[in-house]
C-alpha cells in the first residue's frame, strides 16, 4: 500500500504512476467464511510518518522510533492503490484469540527501531506470517515487485 500520507495522491494516480508510492507492507488476516468481521491489519511504521525528519532520518540510514499497529477493519480491504503480492491460508483454523497471542508474542520482542533495508515494514510481515504459519517467509515473499 502507499506510504502513510502518501494514500490521497496514489489513489488519484493511474496503476503504472503510483507503483513507485507503494511502499509499505503490510499483513491483512481475514476469515473467507466470515467476509463481514473485516480483517486485522498488522503493520510496522514510522512513529510520525508525515514528519519530514522522518523522512530524511530514513534517507540517510539512521533509523526512527516505529510503531507496531494491530488494526480491525470493518469490511474487505479495497482501493485502487493496494496491491496484493501473497496470499496464504492457516494449515488449521485458529481463534482470533490465537492469533492475537502470536501476535503480541512476536510484538513484545520486535525491535522497534525502524530502518530501512534492516528492520522495516518488510522484515516484520515475514517475520510475522512466519509465526503465523510455521512456514518460512522472506523479504522476496512479501515485497511487491
Amino acid at each position: 500500500m502507499p506510504l502513510v500520507g502518501l494514500e490521497p495522491a496514489a489513489e488519484l494516480l493511474p496503476g503504472p504512476l503510483a507503483q513507485p508510492l507503494l511502499l509499505h507492507t503490510f499483513v491483512a488476516l481475514a476469515n473467507r467464511q466470515l467476509p463481514e468481521q473485516g480483517c486485522l491489519i498488522l503493520d510496522f511504521l514510522p512513529e510520525k510518518p508525515t514528519d519530514p525528519a522522518t523522512a530524511v532520518s530514513l534517507a540517510t540510514g539512521l533509523g526512527t522510533a516505529g510503531v507496531l499497529r494491530v488494526r480491525r477493519r470493518k469490511g474487505p480491504l479495497q482501493g485502487r492503490a493496494l496491491r496484493t503480492r501473497l496470499e496464504t491460508r492457516f494449515q488449521e483454523a485458529r481463534s482470533d484469540a490465537a492469533v492475537l497471542d502470536v501476535v503480541e508474542q512476536l510484538n513484545s520482542t520486535w525491535d522497534t527501531r525502524l530502518q530501512l533495508l534492516t528492520n522495516d515494514c518488510r522484515h516484520y510481515s515475514a517475520a510475522l506470517l512466519t509465526a503465523l504459519t510455521g512456514r518460512s517467509y522472506t523479504l522476496e515473499d512479501v515485497q511487491i515487485r
